[in-house]
């Protein structure tokens, strides 16, 4: 299951959860990709729970779309990752590390608020 909400000019919410075959994960990028489209310095609150591991399919639909998804970064500075999960937490926070230009901070599932306060404080850093 997944949603992609876009909040404005600005910002993009994600929900994923369950697993992903190739199908869904082909919708689920191509809805991100064009709700992403016009986004510039934007943001990213992502909430990632009761994940399971995707299929071979899916994952081969991501790396065949990579081109697409590193554009796709570029489009954000800020992107808080909200998961049940503390090692999805860890690896969202190293890629921010070796990302130019992305800042990426795990929170644990229930702390939206300091999430949301987290995204609220880098967007007033860049004005």
């Amino acid at each position: 299951m997944y949603s992609i909400a876009v909040q404005g000019n600005h910002r993009v919410d994600i929900e994923i959860s369950g697993k992903f075959d190739s199908e869904t994960m082909k919708q689920a990028l191509s809805e991100l990709i064009e709700k992403s489209h016009d986004v510039r310095y934007g943001q990213m609150l992502y909430t990632i729970h009761n994940i399971e591991i995707p299929t071979l399919g899916a994952m081969g639909e991501e790396l065949s779309r990579m081109p697409e998804l590193v554009k796709l970064i570029g489009h954000y500075n800020d992107i808080a990752v909200l998961t049940d999960k503390k090692w999805i937490q860890v690896l969202s926070e190293l890629e921010g590390m070796v990302i130019p230009g992305l800042s990426i901070k795990g929170f644990e599932l229930g702390q939206t608020e300091q999430a949301e306060a987290w995204l609220r404080a880098q967007k007033s850093k860049s004005e």
